[in-house]
């Protein structure tokens, strides 16, 4: 008798809380409504979950094992140059085989921006100096000023901004003499070994 007692409230306690949570199932109403089931693309799956706008789609390209992505670029062979943050390395990644080859070891949080050359390379900034990596790892620096590079000229113009104040507008174009070059480096070049 005692345990009757005991079991009656506590099945009282739980019938209450499930029918507070939702787990019961309530009556159902006198119409009825049909539900058809869509099945949505995984591409707009994945666009939703993105929190893309309505009518965008999104796919994975490829999922490398990489360390913290922090930049990404494209070269105008289609490859992709990825800066990993935890890595420390600038990689050419074939988007089409997965392929990863480790173009440059970059010096442990001394480094910041990556912008495409237009070719096979990349402006960064490294070593607080604005600086090119090209298609085989030739690291060669442009200016010994902290310049991010954000944008490449159809002249190959380098357009950017400095980091603390050089000039009163902050933004800059960094041209060549000659109209058909590309800007030419102020220092000498180390080849990545």
């Amino acid at each position: 008798m005692r345990k009757l007692f005991f079991i009656i409230p506590l099945l009282v306690l739980i019938s209450i809380s499930i029918f507070i949570s939702g787990y019961v199932e309530r009556p159902k109403t006198a119409t009825t409504t049909s539900t058809t089931t869509t099945t949505v693309p995984k591409e707009s799956a994945l666009a939703t979950e993105l929190g893309l706008p309505e009518g965008y789609k999104a796919e994975f390209l490829l999922k490398p094992d990489l360390l913290s992505p922090l930049f990404i670029t494209a070269t105008s062979d289609d490859q992709l140059l990825v800066a990993e943050h935890y890595g420390g390395r600038l990689l050419r990644i074939n988007p089409l085989t997965a392929k990863i080859d480790v173009l440059y070891n970059l010096p442990r949080g001394e480094w910041n921006a990556l912008l495409s050359d237009g070719a096979d390379g990349a402006y960064m900034v490294i070593g607080g100096k604005l600086a090119h990596i090209d298609g085989n790892g030739t690291y060669t620096v442009y200016s010994d000023n902290y310049i991010n590079p954000t944008a490449l000229g159809p002249n190959g113009e380098i357009y950017g901004y400095t980091k603390s104040g050089y000039t009163k507008s902050d933004v800059l174009v960094l041209q060549s003499k000659d109209e058909n070059q590309r800007p030419s480096p102020l220092v000498s070049q180390q080849s990545l070994t």
